[in-house]
């Protein structure tokens, strides 16, 4: 379990990380839509098509409106950040699931079911958080597959073998092993963080009581690395 104090450092070290993430979900669902709403022959798999990206689209545009929100609770951050990434997950399968090129849509799924995993350990879900996402991602991967000749007349049964069932199962118990021990790293991090602020704080109130104030200075014994307010 993580203390406010974790979660709160966990998510502002994932900044960057969450920007990028729903900026390339942005960037890519309008330039892949694109092509999509162009090759696509039917007027029906186009309109669908491009409904599913734009739902990408906004679903990636409301999330860059509200991630950097410092009224949000780190709770409440963790639940939309995982509502976020599986919306956008949900949305992409159904959408490689429909296209109607066997080989283009073998290889998109194959892509899906890997990148999707990289959703585990990029934005910086917590370990609970990333377990259940996992578990769901996974089970919407198998239903796309399961119901694909459902879902697009055009697939062959060969698509939904037991390799692929396989495949995916395999691959998200590598992506949740990739979240715990990346978590696990930074938990580690951020306990060496506190500890050498803790032993900071003792030095410099150690040293302020047989001193006026005190400062740091590098090894050089030029540079000061920590001044004082009274100098």
């Amino acid at each position: 379990l993580m203390s406010d104090g974790l979660r709160m450092w966990f998510r502002e070290k994932h900044v960057i990380a969450g920007f990028v993430t729903a900026t390339t979900h942005f960037t890519c669902s309008i330039v892949f839509g694109t092509l999509d709403f162009l090759s696509r022959d039917l007027y029906s798999a186009k309109v669908i098509g491009a409904s599913l990206q734009g739902a990408i689209i906004v679903n990636a545009a409301a999330f860059l409106m509200i991630f950097r929100c410092k009224l949000l609770s780190t709770r409440q951050y963790e639940l939309i950040l995982f509502c976020y990434l599986m919306i956008t997950c949900i949305l992409g399968n159904l959408n490689v699931a429909l296209e109607p090129v066997q080989d283009s849509r073998v290889r998109a799924m194959g892509m899906q079911v890997l990148l999707s995993k990289l959703a585990l350990v990029t934005p910086g879900l917590s370990s609970f958080h990333g377990i259940i996402f996992a578990i769901l991602l996974c089970a919407c991967e198998l239903s796309c597959y399961y119901a694909l000749q459902a879902i697009n007349p055009k697939a062959s049964p060969e698509e939904s073998s037991m390799l692929v069932y396989v495949s995916v199962v395999v691959w998200g118990i590598v992506g949740v092993l990739g979240l715990l021990v990346k978590n696990s790293v930074l938990k580690e991090l951020y306990q060496v963080q506190r500890l050498l602020e803790s032993e900071s704080g003792a030095l410099s109130s150690l040293f302020s009581m047989v001193g006026d104030m005190s400062i740091w200075l590098a090894p050089d014994g030029d540079r000061i690395l920590q001044s004082h307010f009274r100098l």
